[in-house]
């Protein structure tokens, strides 16, 4: 997607929100060199809730306001395990939500599962990139393309294509690079949250629970 690059690294040094913030890490040629590869392979096979176990954006992370992963007052969600905690206050925090497989139920305030709140599905398409998040009721809220997600049920066209490049310019809701999320497209967007751990390539289910958890999605109250 030749159209989508060109203003990627000027974007990003002037990005800035106020109260957590922090420069960007880079990028080495052996980590641009490993997803390169991953896209041209193509998603792995198994359960897609499973796939790379051993990537750290997929154990257990913090996720923090702005672009600063290193101050306590700015961390919003722990997630450990299965678990899902919010921080009400500086270093007070309560259960919100607890995963299993490709579910997401509210928690019981114990550990265990309370009711239903929203289940990821793949999609049909060709690339086997596309994931929907469906609500209780089996209505869907958000479409997730790799790692751009889109509010509500869109339909992606062919990968590579100009209408599909029209999709990416103008109805990215939120994207991740690294270990950011950034509200729009990565290259024309705010960062709004920081993990860390880098999200970017971690497997569907936890992309679209972070996704879910920004928009406020699933019971989530979005970000403070």
């Amino acid at each position: 997607m030749t159209v989508r690059g060109f203003m990627a690294t000027a974007m990003l040094f002037a990005l800035t929100v106020s109260g957590c913030t922090s420069p960007d890490d880079g990028e080495t040629d052996v980590e641009a060199f490993d997803d390169d590869l991953e896209a041209r392979a193509g998603p792995p096979t198994g359960e897609f809730w499973e796939w790379h176990p051993n990537r750290p954006g997929n154990g257990d992370i913090e996720v923090h306001e702005g672009e600063d992963a290193d101050v306590p007052d700015c961390i919003i969600w722990d997630i450990d395990g299965a678990s899902v905690t919010r921080q009400v206050q500086t270093g007070l925090f309560e259960d919100r939500f607890v995963v299993d497989d490709n579910e997401i139920f509210e928690s019981d305030g114990m550990g265990g599962l309370g009711a239903l709140q929203c289940s990821v599905v793949q999609g049909s398409h060709p690339s086997g990139k596309v994931f929907q998040l469906e609500d209780a009721g089996g209505q869907v809220v958000m479409t997730m393309l790799d790692r751009y997600i889109f509010m509500g049920d869109v339909e992606v066209p062919p990968v590579g294509g100009h209408a599909c490049g029209n999709l990416l310019q103008n109805e990215v809701a939120f994207s991740f690079k690294k270990d950011q999320i950034f509200d729009g497209p990565w290259w024309d967007g705010n960062v709004i949250a920081t993990s860390d751990a880098k999200i970017a390539k971690a497997n569907p289910m936890r992309r679209m629970l972070l996704g879910a958890l920004v928009a406020g999605e699933c019971g989530s109250v979005g970000l403070p």
